[in-house]
């Protein structure tokens, strides 16, 4: 819970596979120092749970869902991806979150038929329409906006937080139309919206991942082997280092004794 808190504040302030305890690649574009660092490692414990964004449309393109999904996986530190798939029969969805192997999912869809979201907030799982997001003919940079605004509200919809918010800056602010998610001011989570999806996740079971840069997880003890030569060179340091022990150690003398 304090990794997690820990990692989610930065995010604010600016995905691998579920198997016993599995390595995996941290965000992309890490910083010129985390680089330095061997970049970021990921490692998730055993049956850690997974949501899943299911895409079943071909209008949006995938990149505007990968982007917001795997923020959702940065920001609560939960193994949240993207897969490719069709569209679900409402009467079997619990027989398919099973084939999926995932606790909850959303399925993304393109049906003028049918609303925006169903939120079945009880069972986990929903459906995004893209269908009424697109109908006004959009800019790409607004459909993109959209996307990534309705993809947190209904996860948000479906983990303890409805859209009730006030606070301007909060993505869960009520709209009355697809239009309306165009006059919110943020596609993020205020404070108060963010610790209610949190509490949700933890008490629906979600386990979160341990996160650090190749370097930091060398001196915890839990780094995977070294994938290239920058990981190498870091590994046989950090080993030589704890062979050889502190060059500095501290000195605490006895304590004065009576005669």
């Amino acid at each position: 819970m304090k990794d997690r808190k820990l990692l989610a504040a930065g995010v604010l302030a600016a995905v691998c596979a579920v198997a016993a305890p599995t390595f995996g690649a941290g965000p992309a574009g890490g910083e010129a120092s985390r680089e330095d660092e061997g970049g970021m490692v990921v490692l998730w414990p055993k049956d850690a749970g997974t949501f899943v964004f299911v895409n079943a449309q071909g209008r949006v393109p995938a990149g505007d869902l990968s982007a917001p999904v795997a923020h959702l996986g940065v920001e609560f530190n939960i193994d949240a991806r993207l897969v490719a798939g069709r569209a679900p029969d409402l009467r079997g969805v619990r027989e398919e979150l099973g084939r999926l192997g995932a606790k909850g999912a959303v399925w993304v869809v393109d049906d003028p038929k049918l609303p925006l979201v169903l939120a079945a907030a009880e069972d986990g799982w929903g459906v995004l329409n893209v269908a009424p997001l697109l109908a006004d003919g959009p800019s790409a940079e607004k459909s993109r906006v959209r996307v990534a605004r309705e993809v947190n509200r209904l996860f948000g919809m479906l983990h303890g937080c409805y859209s009730t918010m006030m606070i301007p800056q909060c993505v869960m602010r009520p709209v009355h139309s697809p239009a309306g998610l165009d006059s919110l001011i943020s596609t993020g989570f205020s404070p108060e919206s963010y610790t209610k999806v949190a509490k949700f996740l933890d008490d629906a079971g979600y386990l979160h991942a341990r996160r650090n840069t190749y370097a930091g997880a060398c001196r915890e003890g839990w780094a995977p082997s070294p994938t290239n030569g920058v990981q190498r060179a870091i590994w046989e340091r950090v080993q030589a280092d704890k062979e050889r022990g502190p060059t500095n150690p501290i000195r605490i003398l006895p304590p004065n004794q009576k005669k």
